[in-house]
C-alpha cells in the first residue's frame, strides 16, 4: 500500500511540474489537491507553480469570474499580495455586481469562497457582504431556474 501511495504522489508531482500548460488547469489541480486534504504532500511543487504563475502572469486577464476568483483565493491563501480590485470589472456603474452574474453558478461560488480572504475594507468596498444576502441570493443557485422551476440544492 505504501508503495502505491508513493507512486501516486510521484505521478501528481509530475502533473504539477510538466503537464498543465494552461494556468486555469493548474490552479484547478492545486485547488483540488488542497480540497482533498493531500496538498501537504505537494507543498513545494504548489509553491513553485504559484510563484511561476505570479511571476509570468500575475495579472488577472479575461472575464471568467471563476478563474479570477480562484486565482485571487489561491494567491491570497499562499501569501501573495493581490488587490481585490480584480473584481471591479464585474460591477456596474453603481458599484453593485452585475445582474448577469446570477447565471454563473461556478463563478459566484468561487467569488463567495474568495471573499473569505478579503479584508473588512475590501468587503465593504466591493459589497461582498451582499453576496450571500441580497444581490446574489442563494435561490439563484437553483438548477431548474432557467426552465421556470426552482429546485432546492441540498
Amino acid at each position: 500500500m505504501r508503495k502505491r501511495v508513493e507512486e501516486l504522489v510521484r505521478k501528481v508531482k509530475n502533473l504539477l511540474h510538466n503537464t498543465y500548460e494552461g494556468e486555469l488547469q493548474c490552479l484547478e489541480l492545486i485547488d483540488s489537491l488542497q480540497r482533498l486534504g493531500v496538498g501537504y504532500h505537494f507543498e513545494e511543487e504548489i509553491d513553485k507553480r504559484l510563484r511561476e504563475i505570479h511571476h509570468h502572469n500575475g495579472k488577472f486577464k479575461g472575464n471568467d469570474l471563476q478563474a479570477v476568483a480562484l486565482k485571487f483565493r489561491l494567491f491570497r491563501q499562499h501569501g501573495y499580495n493581490v488587490t481585490s480590485d480584480v473584481f471591479s470589472k464585474y460591477k456596474d456603474d453603481e458599484g453593485k455586481f452585475k445582474s448577469n452574474l446570477v447565471n454563473n453558478v461556478r463563478g459566484l461560488l468561487s467569488l463567495y469562497e474568495a471573499c473569505f480572504l478579503s479584508t473588512h475594507e475590501e468587503i465593504q468596498k466591493h459589497h461582498l457582504q451582499n453576496l450571500s444576502d441580497n444581490d446574489m441570493h442563494w435561490s439563484y443557485l437553483c438548477i431548474g431556474e432557467s426552465q421556470g422551476q426552482e429546485q432546492d440544492i441540498i
